[in-house]
């Protein structure tokens, strides 16, 4: 390949491809000048002049005086939050400029472990988008606090990290890294050792421990959600991710660092985390964060390198993506307006796979059967399952309180008081103090952690879900018992999904039967399952913007609590604690 690309850069082969009067955005010099490309099979062969490499059967595409942008590069994001399949994932990104992702497949991972994420990776790279893969650093996050399908230790990682898409390492939390756990940092030591990347994951976190953080070898983080956290991050060196998703949206906060203290963009990076169905046909992917980038006054050019190049130089993958340049994959974007940046077409490996907001290509249906049937109940959820008992003997109790809020993944803490009844604690509904359990799916164990939760705003009935990060269990909240055991009976019939339940009827449900996280459904049909999902939720009083993608978080190990099967849990001194708190 290598020897046919340099004969059709010097004119000897004609190029299987030619775009002509295309005005190039070079991500590497930061100008804008005319100029065509010659592609030969998925590469680029010559950029500027390329007459000499246009034979008889070259095909020519005209770009009119269009831009022609490299393809963009999603740098953190999981795909399982899409509940999408990876071609239904490809085919919603593709058409909006997205040709390559960074993701771990974590999700995956927890529910079948690292063989699970093998199988996944191979069905990934069968599609036109580009998977790069960061091992994920463990699973499960806080072990021995969590119940999940599988575990990934030290030699699941040392083996993942050989393969050819493996760049890197996934979100290093900062406990384990401060209480210098043994596992964790040899996990760094191996990834660093093979020149590959440590991705960080630091919500919360300033000061000397993010200070040691960095110090172990962490070379990013997506998880600042104020200019002084995107500035402090920045200033200690690492690839700061601006992270604009379907719930943190911290973009309008962190573009600060560039457009009012200035600094230097060539450690910046847009991604997106989690997005669903519903945004991604609303706005965009990273089409829309560099958008919106343009709007909060970063130039066009900057903010285009912070989707391509960046992203591509930080994961050393910038041999093959992230510019447009001899040798690189012919990952090309014709885009008319760069200031709106509407993608009009799209070449990923050298071929059009979209055209004016649609996948161009016939791509087959992939076979998911090895990733079902795994929801496993130890049996049927009853409402007595899931009381809340007191022993105290007292009329009223003190109780820990997850409270969650819009556009953030980060939870406060409150202590409310609670009745007792019959020596059960009662939610208080009009107060918006409801009940939160999570019930254990994969191995049968029966354990239910129950606690209480407030900001969803629920007046009547129940929701659950099995996409619940980072353990995949079934996580249900509701306004009373009865409605919250048949949510998750539900879900455990349905393989998995997410469920809206009010007096004992289904008021609507979305199966993910791919491992209770993932659908076949493609992006427009799944975004009209979740809003006739969300407007059933809407009904029943919850205000939420995304009830259900905040409802997955409620068990992820972002502070200030989370809830998994076995109770509530402090995720920074990572340990159990009592939801009823002692007088």
């Amino acid at each position: 390949m290598h020897e046919k690309i340099i004969s059709v850069a010097l004119g000897k082969v004609p190029a299987d491809v030619a775009i002509k009067n295309g005005n190039l955005v070079n991500v590497f010099t930061g100008e804008i000048y005319g100029a065509d490309v010659a592609i030969f099979g998925n590469r680029i062969a010559a950029v500027g002049d390329v007459e000499h490499c246009i034979g008889d059967r070259t095909t020519i595409i005209d770009a009119n005086g269009k831009y022609l942008v490299p393809g963009l590069i999603d740098g953190h994001v999981h795909m399982e939050s899409s509940m999408m399949d990876p071609l239904n994932f490809a085919k919603a990104l593709l058409p909006l400029g997205t040709t390559s992702i960074v993701t771990d497949l974590h999700e995956i991972g927890t529910v079948m472990g690292l063989n699970g994420i093998r199988e996944m990776l191979n069905i990934c790279w069968e599609t036109p988008l580009k998977f790069f893969l960061v091992v994920p650093s463990h699973v499960p996050f806080l072990k021995g606090l969590e119940t999940t399908g599988a575990e990934i230790g030290l030699d699941e990682i040392n083996e993942a990290l050989k393969w050819k898409e493996a760049v890197g390492l996934s979100e290093v939390l900062v406990p384990p890294v401060i209480s210098q756990n043994d596992s964790l940092l040899r996990s760094i030591e191996r990834t660093i050792a093979l020149g590959k990347t440590v991705e960080g994951h630091a919500a919360g976190f300033s000061g000397k421990e993010l200070q040691a953080h960095v110090a172990s070898g962490v070379e990013s983080d997506h998880e600042a959600t104020t200019a002084g956290d995107a500035l402090e991050r920045a200033r200690l060196g690492i690839g700061l991710m601006i992270r604009e998703g379907s719930v943190s949206k911290d973009l309008s906060a962190c573009i600060k660092v560039l457009t009012e203290f200035r600094i230097n963009a060539q450690n910046c990076m847009l991604a997106t985390d989690d997005i669903h169905p519903i945004d991604l046909v609303k706005y965009g992917h990273m089409d829309y964060k560099v958008r919106r980038a343009i709007e909060e006054g970063v130039d066009p050019v900057i903010a285009v390198q912070m989707a391509t190049l960046n992203p591509a130089r930080h994961f050393r993958i910038d041999r093959d993506v992230g510019g447009i340049a001899p040798g690189k994959i012919a990952d090309i974007l014709i885009v008319e307006n760069l200031r709106k940046f509407k993608v009009e077409r799209v070449i990923a490996n050298g071929k059009i796979v979209a055209q004016h907001g649609k996948f161009t290509l016939n791509v087959g249906i992939k076979n998911y059967e090895n990733f079902k049937n795994t929801v496993r109940l130890r049996g049927e959820i009853k409402p007595e399952d899931l009381k809340i008992n007191s022993n105290d003997g007292e009329p009223r109790v003190d109780v820990r309180t997850i409270v969650v809020k819009d556009d953030t993944l980060l939870k406060d803490e409150k202590i409310v008081t609670l009745d007792v009844e019959d020596g059960s604690i009662l939610p208080d509904t009009s107060g918006d103090i409801l009940e939160v359990a999570v019930v254990e799916r994969h191995k049968g164990t029966g354990n239910i952690g129950k606690a209480f939760i407030s900001g969803f705003g629920l007046r009547d009935g129940a929701i659950a879900s099995s996409v619940a990060h980072d353990n995949h269990n079934i996580i249900v909240v509701g306004t009373n018992l009865e409605d919250m055991a048949d949510a998750v009976n539900k879900l455990a019939k349905a393989g998995g999904g997410l469920v809206a339940i009010e007096d004992g009827k289904c008021l609507g449900l979305i199966e993910l039967p791919i491992c209770g996280l993932l659908s076949t459904l493609d992006v427009s049909e799944m975004r009209r399952e979740l809003e006739v999902l969300h407007e059933a939720v809407r009904n029943l009083g919850c205000g939420l913007k995304s009830p259900f993608m905040t409802l997955s978080f409620v068990t992820c190990a972002i502070p200030r609590l989370c809830i998994s099967d076995k109770g509530l849990i402090d995720p920074v001194r990572f340990e159990l604690v009592d939801l009823i708190i002692k007088k």
